[in-house]
């Protein structure tokens, strides 16, 4: 199976997809088992559970069935980088312009970060401080 990573998807995935895609991501090659033995140690799911979510995602394009291996192994068709940015600008896109300085100073308030994270952020924010509005404009009606 020689399947090339795309970089991403626009299907819509759920957090517990998520999740699995995370194992998916991490192992890079997995059986059906591999990623219910992850998933049973974190949740109390069923494997019949997690055989869906597996079968979903590669519906939706997400994941690559080897079908001449037996076990299945699975690889990811997307990039876990790339995704997870088109997601974020998704979510990021449904918020009023107005407020979403807030919700990102709650979810930095929230969200354990190490040195190195921070420092780039101030980085990031020191330079885009430089060229900010002093208004944004309302995206709703």
């Amino acid at each position: 199976m020689e399947e090339e990573m795309v970089t991403t998807k626009k299907a819509e995935i759920s957090p517990a997809e998520w999740q699995v895609m995370r194992i998916v991501w991490t192992l890079k090659e997995v059986t059906a088992q591999d990623i219910i033995d992850v998933m049973l140690r974190k949740t109390s799911w069923t494997e019949s559970t997690i055989k869906t979510l597996i079968g979903r995602l590669v519906k939706k394009g997400y994941l690559a069935k080897n079908d001449e291996s037996r076990p299945y192994l699975y690889t990811a068709l997307v990039t876990e980088e790339l995704t997870m940015e088109e997601h974020e600008k998704q979510l990021i896109a449904s918020f009023c312009a107005h407020h979403v300085g807030s919700v990102l100073t709650d979810v930095l308030s929230d969200t354990e970060l190490t040195k190195s994270d921070i420092q780039r952020m101030i980085v990031m924010l020191t330079e885009k401080a430089k060229t900010a509005p002093e208004v944004v404009q309302c995206n709703c009606i």
